[in-house]
Order: C-alpha cells, then structure tokens, then sequence
C-alpha cells in the first residue's frame, strides 16, 4: 500500500496522504513494524510525502465530529473513491459497488 501511494502520488502536489485500515493486527512482528516504519520515514525525507497510518474506526470517530454538511463529505468522498478506482490498484470496482450498496441502505 505504501509503494502504491508513492507511485499515486509522484507527479502531484500532494504533501501528506492517509493510510486508514481495518486491520488490527497489521503487522506479523515487531521486525516488520519498524521496517515499515523506517519505509515511511525515508519517504517523508526524500520525497516529503508525509504518509500516515492509522485505524479508520479511530479516526472516524475524531474527524467526522468536524464535518459541517455530510451531503457533501460523502458526495465528494464518492467522487474521490470512484476516481481512486481509475488510478489504483487499491480501490477495485467491488469496492465502489459495495459503497453504493451501503449509500442506498443508510441515505
């Protein structure tokens, strides 16, 4: 995923990019941990491209409370997962479809 937000992000202007997961155990051991770790502090040196990796359940309960029209944080976030699908390898087209499945069941 890192590499991948590299690559996405080579010819932009984008300064600090959010990695939000699921997962709780994200890494097989502590060796891995700082390996990455260590991978993310070198991009941040040589490309300053702040990447940041956090659990999307903790994070959404710290920033949604700062959304003034949910309308449009999640048309815009639609906008943004759809155009993430053209350009990555992350976002597949069975994830769109379950977002749209979950749009229709809760607006």
């Amino acid at each position: 995923m890192i590499l991948d937000i590299v690559k996405k992000s080579a010819n932009t202007t984008i300064q600090r990019y959010y990695i939000l997961t699921t997962y709780k155990d994200c890494f097989i051991n502590k060796d891995e941990e700082e390996y990455i770790n260590e991978l993310i502090l070198n991009i941040t040196r040589e490309r300053g491209l702040e990447i940041i990796a956090n659990g999307i359940v903790n994070t959404l309960k710290y920033y949604l409370r700062f959304i003034e029209d949910y309308h449009e944080f999640i048309n815009t976030y639609t906008e943004e997962l759809v155009r993430d699908a053209r350009n990555s390898t992350e976002v597949k087209d069975s994830h769109i479809q379950t977002w749209k499945i979950i749009l229709q069941q809760y607006l």
